[in-house]
């Protein structure tokens, strides 16, 4: 079964929100060209609507994107050189493919068959998954506060009242007289 044209355009039912998803997974992954990209978005369409034939009480978007893993977790094993089973394998294929390949090597390994190009899938098996940098050599110093107007005043008010008693005592009568006359206006 092949998908309806208008479900390829993207203006069936439903159809364009899938279309719209899967487009942004794939861009997301900075695999190449719009050709590629296009081809892509149209196979993994077509086989999301194979299964809604069968499947017609899923929604399409779901579909598409059951269908966007599943090519992901077909192409990932082979790549990063690991067991089809594992749960980390799609995205740690994922992972390798943004880091250590290029844009133009990219659309010469996802999602094309193989045979892939040596250097590129020797640069994605060997490539480093971290996911925090290392901590050594980060030193934070401590950073003079940067206060705006308000806590300019405030600061310095705070300094002249360490210094003179009798501002404190004044600042104190002021408040207290603020609050007196807001109570008064609250209750009287």
């Amino acid at each position: 079964m092949t998908l309806p044209q208008d479900s390829i355009d993207g203006t069936g039912d439903g159809w364009a929100e899938a279309r719209a998803a899967v487009e942004a997974y794939i861009q997301a992954l900075q695999v190449g060209s719009e050709s590629l990209t296009a081809g892509l978005v149209r196979d993994i369409l077509e086989r999301a609507a194979k299964r809604g034939a069968s499947e017609s009480d899923i929604a399409p978007r779901l579909l598409a994107m059951e269908e966007t893993i599943a090519v992901m977790s077909e192409w990932a094993p082979a790549v990063v050189d690991e067991p089809p089973g594992s749960q980390c394998v799609p995205g740690h294929g994922r992972l390798a493919l943004l880091f250590s390949a290029t844009p133009a090597e990219r659309k010469n390994v996802f999602p094309a068959p193989r045979p892939w190009p040596g250097e590129a899938i020797g640069a994605m098996r060997t490539s480093p998954l971290v996911a925090e940098p290392p901590a050594d050599g980060l030193v934070m110093d401590a950073q003079p506060l940067e206060l705006n107007i308000v806590g300019n005043g405030a600061a310095s008010l705070w300094e002249s009242m360490d210094r003179r008693p009798i501002v404190r005592k004044m600042v104190v009568v002021a408040v207290l007289g603020l609050v007196a006359a807001g109570l008064w206006f609250i209750f009287f």
